[in-house]
């Protein structure tokens, strides 16, 4: 066996086998073709492989993104198309990979891993489940109101979508490939999709990503949205019913009070609070909190975020069998000061669903301090899924 390593560009057809073995194998797509984002000669290092026999066996994929958090942009790695041929799993060969590439990131400085699975091979390197999102379901439906009509548009070099969505409070900082991709292969989210927009007298007012219906799942996902809520939510049943869609999945951030109150006007019931989709992994914990300083100023005050503020960690790296077990330290002053797992700081930055608060070890009054400022709005993956 040769590996963790990057992948080679002609080993793109052997991964290309793999993944479609693991992905694919009951329906006709091919996973190179549905994620470029992933398998294209700019990323080929951030495909970690190992290989035997002149055939890749196993794989875990990244594609490094910037996300604005009301304008505090993270380094995020996103984590997806793992997999390891049946018949080498149980042999490490995933763990390995996952590690070496956890590693890659934290060195490329990366903030987080966001990965899109949610089982104990990431769990067990601190991943941990969190975010708060609405989920709503909303049937199909007649006409958009007077005023309102959608169109299908194009996403490929389109400033208008491009506006809309960087209005968004948290957004990925996309660059052009990130649009034309999904515009040329139609895929989003795991699913094919299509591309609506609501116009009000030929002004684009919101954008709508919506999947095609498929048989295997009782509601298509509304794969991303922006712009104005009330609008998006009301141009919504149209563009379900003229997809031949009965019933459309929304995911509203918990941040958003307009889409909230816009897609539960529009519900069938009464909408579900979830985690936001995969788990998160702060890979450099200490370096991840002094980006946010400016945040934590703005919203808790310069005497919290002043020099007296200190961020440090200790413990093993991202790609490490004891990675959960690292912390980070925060102090507020001499006398102040708590720590925090990988886990626990996932889900005090984007806070969860259920109402137990992050475990810190250590003086409350230091978290009590840092609260105003959180937790981040939870971000959704949209055309950048991996």
């Amino acid at each position: 066996m040769e590996g963790p390593r990057a992948l080679r560009a002609e080993e793109l057809p052997s991964l290309g086998r793999l993944l479609d073995r693991t992905f694919r194998a009951n329906s006709p797509g091919r996973m190179l073709d549905e994620y470029p984002q992933l398998a294209n000669d700019e990323n080929l290092r951030r495909l970690i492989v190992i290989s035997d026999g002149g055939e890749i066996i196993s794989h875990v994929g990244m594609a490094e993104r910037q996300i604005s958090f009301e304008g505090v942009p993270l380094a995020v790695t996103l984590v997806g198309g793992v997999a390891t041929a049946e018949e080498r799993r149980g042999g490490g060969c995933a763990t390995r990979c996952l590690d070496f590439a956890l590693d890659q990131a934290a060195r490329d400085g990366d903030d987080l891993a966001w990965i899109s699975g949610t089982r104990s091979l990431y769990t067990s390197r601190g991943a941990a489940k969190a975010g708060r999102e609405w989920v709503y379901q909303i049937a199909a439906g007649g006409p958009a109101p007077a005023g309102l009509t959608i169109r299908e548009i194009s996403f490929a070099d389109n400033p208008a979508v491009a506006a809309l969505y960087e209005r968004e409070p948290v957004h990925f900082l996309r660059t052009r490939e990130d649009w034309l991709r999904p515009a040329k292969n139609r895929f989003v989210l795991n699913s094919k999709a299509r591309f609506w927009g609501v116009f009000s007298a030929d002004h684009l007012r919101a954008y709508l990503v919506l999947h095609e219906p498929r048989a295997d799942r009782p509601a298509a996902l509304l794969a991303e949205f922006a712009g104005d809520r009330m609008d998006a939510a009301r141009a919504l049943p149209e563009a379900a019913s003229t997809m031949g869609i009965a019933v459309v999945q929304a995911h509203v951030g918990d941040w958003d009070r307009a889409g909230r109150e816009a897609f539960a006007a529009a519900a069938l019931s009464d909408g579900k609070l979830e985690t936001a989709l995969g788990t998160f992994l702060p890979l450099r914990m200490a370096a991840c909190m002094e980006k946010l300083r400016p945040r934590i100023a703005r919203l808790c005050g310069e005497a919290v975020a002043g020099r007296e503020l200190r961020f440090s960690e200790s413990g093993a790296g991202p790609g490490s069998r004891s990675s959960a077990d690292a912390r980070l330290h925060v102090s507020l002053g001499p006398h102040e000061a708590c720590t925090v797992s990988r886990a626990e700081l996932a889900r005090f930055l984007f806070g969860a669903p259920d109402p137990k608060p992050p475990i810190f070890e250590g003086a409350a009054s230091v978290i009590e301090s840092l609260q105003p400022a959180f937790p981040l709005p939870s971000p959704w993956y949209g055309l950048n899924f991996v």
